[in-house]
């Protein structure tokens, strides 16, 4: 089997076609097949630039046949030192698994924790072998079984017998009845959407590292139908108690089933992406972080606290602390800016979350590698949010998410206290 090629980039970076990046050509049909998902998804992923496309702020992995593109987030350069870009890139792979995990977004293991034979792997090889695992795990507590409507014939009455269907189906043959019933078997949606997973991993040209585990897991299914899956198969999903333990391996096989777009004619350019919003990522991980800590610090948050603004429209911040009598919003953005040179919009939006929760004080909260960025607040000249306090104030945070051990770049188990002295 031909080895598979790999290519890392970071979010916002351009490649073109006929160019090499780490040693791996990226050819005109690569490019027609990312041109023909992109399309697939609105444009949502990539921009799409002469004989190229530029990455968004979109990252994870791409598989196009066998050709495997990673897309690292990168808010700024980890190591200073030059020529350190493989590096860069290598931490930055960490941090994104050690992000998706703390958000709660997938619980995706962490290279140090990794199987040793997936440590230089990509980060679909990964994505897959944790789904793989998840799969694995519900077969050892066994398939879940439910009650489903069926309708066909049957040699004793049971159920509705449908009359129509009786009579032109079964006049040569009185002793069968066409009823609709009620089955208790492993038939049904969560199965079904397993099963249709695997049979997507099964058809990436990837390594034999986990082909051999898809046909034993298949083969640990029942024969099962096969219907067409779509979001909206996922959006009317209601787990109870005896398919909780299916959550993680759907949330997996979600991705998996939706960013999958067949090669119809040749099958040798299936392209499989999954990708995550770094924008989402960073506000859903600093969310789970502060979470953990407000029992210790002593506060209480809520994520998207939404109210009434005009008409039928909503406002939500991302997050809104209440500590002791004070209340403070925070909006996360994950981009490189200037301190102190905010937008006119973002303090815009801040002035109208700093009245509609009666917050004294709000701030933009950026992502930064510098250690104990220090920026002071500035002043709305109108408008007093609540009577305890005549100042109106916001201001631009930064917050420093990693840390160096022993040479390795990590995330920090803790922030709480780092953003909560950024408003005193």
């Amino acid at each position: 089997m031909p080895r598979n090629k790999s290519i890392r980039v970071f979010e916002y970076d351009e490649i073109k076609q006929g160019h090499t990046y780490d040693g791996v050509l990226f050819e005109e049909k690569d490019l027609k097949a990312i041109q023909q998902f992109n399309d697939k998804n609105k444009h949502r992923y990539f921009t799409l630039t002469y004989n190229g496309l530029k990455f968004n702020s979109y990252v994870g992995v791409v598989q196009i046949g066998k050709l495997t593109i990673e897309i690292l987030p990168k808010a700024d350069k980890l190591f200073t030192k030059d020529n350190c870009d493989e590096a860069d890139k290598n931490a930055w792979k960490q941090i994104l698994l050690e992000m998706l995990k703390k958000s709660g977004m997938i619980n995706m293991i962490s290279l140090t924790n990794a199987d040793l034979r997936l440590q230089n792997s990509s980060l679909l090889d990964l994505y897959i072998n944790h789904f793989l695992n998840e799969v694995e795990l519900i077969l050892r507590k066994g398939l879940v079984k439910q009650y489903r409507q069926n309708k066909g014939n049957v040699k004793a009455l049971k159920g509705r017998l449908l009359f129509h269907q009786q009579i032109s189906k079964n006049s040569l043959h009185k002793e069968r009845f066409y009823t609709e019933h009620q089955v208790y078997d492993y038939n049904h949606i969560v199965n079904q959407i397993l099963i249709k997973a695997l049979t997507v991993v099964e058809r990436l040209p990837n390594s034999a590292l986990y082909l051999d585990r898809i046909s034993r897991l298949k083969m640990s299914f029942p024969d099962l139908l096969t219907p067409t899956i779509t979001e909206r198969t996922f959006t009317r999903l209601l787990l109870n108690r005896k398919t909780q333990h299916y959550k993680s391996a759907l949330q997996l096989a979600k991705l998996i089933i939706l960013n999958y777009s067949p090669d119809l004619q040749g099958g040798k350019d299936d392209v499989l992406a999954i990708l995550f919003n770094m924008n989402e990522l960073w506000e859903r991980y600093v969310f789970k972080m502060l979470q953990g800590e407000q029992n210790d610090l002593d506060y209480k948050i809520s994520y998207q606290n939404q109210k009434q603004f005009w008409n039928t429209k909503l406002i939500k911040p991302d997050i809104v602390i209440e500590k002791d009598t004070e209340t403070f919003v925070i909006d996360t953005k994950w981009k490189l800016v200037d301190a102190n040179r905010p937008s006119d919009a973002d303090l815009k939006q801040m002035y109208t979350y700093n009245m509609y929760w009666e917050a004294n004080k709000s701030m933009l909260l950026y992502p930064t590698s510098k250690i104990n960025l220090h920026t002071e607040f500035g002043e709305f000249h109108k408008g007093s949010p609540n009577l305890q306090s005549e100042s109106n104030l916001c201001k631009m945070g930064f917050l420093n998410i990693w840390e160096s051990s022993n040479g390795d770049i990590k995330l920090k188990n803790k922030i709480a206290e780092e953003v909560l002295n950024q408003f005193k």
